[in-house]
């Protein structure tokens, strides 16, 4: 979200700079935080399945995005380079605006675990386990 509205507002060669930096890393937080989902998540039955359809989705994303950018910025020929800009700049509002939608769907989707009393000894329902899997291999 922030990338895209520093992005948007950029007036300078070196705001653009620090913005593509705060889109690149949270590129990069996304990107991590997702495998780390799906490793921590997912039963081991189902990793293969959910880093599958984590790298179509990702991927997918990478070529609708760039697809649907274009759409948005190219809709005129010849046009002024102030309104080319003013187009990019509605496109980048877009894309924070559409981001916005996932915050919900990421609260609801992973709830901090209960906490439950149990006797000593015994397991907490709901709490993770801190035992490292075994090699998948």
């Amino acid at each position: 979200m922030a990338g895209g509205s520093l992005l948007a507002a950029s007036s300078t060669v070196w705001a653009i700079v620090l913005a593509s930096v705060v889109l690149g890393m949270g590129h990069l937080c996304f990107t991590i935080g997702g495998q780390s989902a799906i490793a921590r998540y997912a039963a081991d039955r189902d990793l293969d399945k959910g880093f599958g359809w984590f790298t179509a989705a990702f991927s997918a994303g990478q070529m609708i995005g760039p697809l649907l950018g274009g759409w948005l910025v190219g809709q005129s020929t010849g046009v002024e380079s102030a309104e080319r800009l003013a187009d990019v700049n509605q496109a980048m509002w877009i894309g924070t605006a559409l981001s916005l939608f996932a915050v919900p769907l990421l609260i609801f989707r992973f709830k901090a675990p209960r906490s439950t009393t149990s006797r000593p000894g015994q397991p907490r329902t709901g709490q993770v386990s801190q035992v490292p899997r075994k090699n998948r291999r």
